[in-house]
């Protein structure tokens, strides 16, 4: 077993490498051998060597369990905690002898018998001046017995209001910006369909130049920039919290930088994942069906021609006025639009959407799920896989491994990277 044991001193040492190993090996049953290595790797702090704190090494184990906890992430949180049990099992250091206080002598008294009238006259002096001249008494927002004034909680209410002003006007951007993300999308996607796309999507795309305002206000983020996206490759943006870098792919995303034509299409992956009421009661593979956007169009279109081509069917043997001109033209473009389904192939795409669910951890069990019994880590990952699966333009992803398995990083970054977007 795995033990953490001390030095002689009271100084913590950090278990083996052997034994990390070995308590990973037995408590992470289920965990493939690439993640297992890296779960071990990570368990000691760089910079003393000894075992991570606690709530530390559970942010840090927790989310690659999740998989093997069926998505239950408390479970995953109380193997994390066992882990760090088993590896600071026999750390605390046994606390040191005690010291002894040294002796207190008592006062020295120079006068040891009753004061004289003078020395009473004197003390009393001194106690006067120090009443008259002493500090006012300072009320504070909280008394001693916890009560809160009233002061104090209208400014507690202020603040209340005022973070509920925030995350309500959050939301309504995060709504805003997906409205608007579909809009651009669907417009690409009908340009396609139709013929009128007139971009080449092995050209570079120029935006700019443009400001990047600050969302906090102040001086701009940005001023005059420029920025060139080649196809095929791939740009990280790195900087501190804080230094504008979801602010730039939202201001991309939703087209408010200009040199993004109209047929270019952009996929977006936000942190947070905003759905609608109807996407919310899907099962995920719908979800990441829905994101192909080109083919929810065509399959749109075929179901109103056929529609329409019965109704024609109805009205020429009712020898009601329908121009053969105009029904060819239907049929023609129902034929363009099967023929359209069929070089995307369109139904082979729920098993390639399973697929993409399957690589990214999704069990049976959590793939049966309707995405609002899905935890906020699981709700990326399907829209993650949605990304993938729409194959845009331009995908844009806001800390896509946050809540990523090893595996299921080492994938995007090989098999899962297939899509000439990504």
């Amino acid at each position: 077993a795995a033990r953490a044991s001390s030095e002689p001193g009271g100084h913590e040492m950090a278990p083996s490498e052997s034994e990390i190993k070995e308590a990973c090996a037995e408590l992470l049953k289920g965990l493939d051998e690439d993640t297992l290595e890296y779960v071990a790797g990570g368990l000691l702090d760089d910079e003393d060597g000894t075992v991570l704190e606690k709530e530390d090494l559970v942010d840090f184990v927790a989310p690659m369990l999740e998989e093997m906890c069926g998505g239950d992430e408390d479970a995953a949180r109380a193997k994390a905690e066992s882990l760090w049990d088993r590896l600071t099992a026999g750390s605390a250091a046994a606390p040191p002898a005690p010291v002894a206080a040294p002796e207190k002598r008592a006062p020295i008294s120079l006068g040891g018998g009753p004061i004289s009238a003078l020395e009473a006259k004197t003390l009393a002096e001194a106690a006067a001046a120090r009443e008259a001249h002493a500090a006012p008494e300072v009320l504070y927002d909280h008394d001693v017995g916890g009560t809160t004034s009233a002061a104090a909680e209208k400014d507690a209410a202020r603040a209340a209001a005022r973070r509920a002003l925030l995350a309500e006007t959050a939301a309504a951007e995060a709504a805003e910006l997906a409205s608007e993300l579909e809009a651009a999308c669907e417009r690409a996607a009908r340009m396609r369909i139709d013929g009128d796309a007139t971009g080449s999507r092995l050209a570079a795309i120029e935006l700019g130049p443009f400001q990047l305002p600050n969302p906090g206000g102040g001086a701009d983020l940005l001023d005059d920039a420029v920025l060139t996206l080649a196809p095929g490759h791939r740009y990280g943006l790195i900087g501190r919290n804080g230094k504008g870098k979801s602010t730039l792919l939202k201001f991309i995303a939703s087209r408010r930088v200009g040199g993004l034509a109209a047929d270019v299409s952009v996929h977006y992956v936000t942190q947070e994942v905003t759905l609608t009421d109807a996407q919310e009661d899907a099962l995920p593979a719908e979800v990441v069906l829905q994101a192909d956007v080109e083919r929810r169009l065509l399959l749109a279109d075929v179901a109103e021609m056929e529609a329409q081509e019965a109704l024609d069917d109805k009205a020429s043997e009712e020898n009601s006025k329908i121009s053969p001109e105009e029904a060819e033209a239907r049929r023609k473009r129902l034929a363009a639009a099967h023929e359209r389904l069929l070089a995307m192939d369109a139904e082979g795409a729920p098993s390639r959407a399973s697929a993409l669910l399957r690589n990214l951890g999704f069990s049976d069990a959590l793939a049966s799920r309707k995405m609002r019994a899905l935890s906020g880590g699981w709700r990326v990952r399907v829209a993650l896989a949605a990304a993938l699966f729409a194959k845009p333009d331009v995908l844009l992803l806001d800390e896509p491994t946050n809540h990523l398995s090893v595996a299921a990083v080492l994938w995007l970054g090989g098999g899962g990277r297939g899509s000439e977007t990504l």
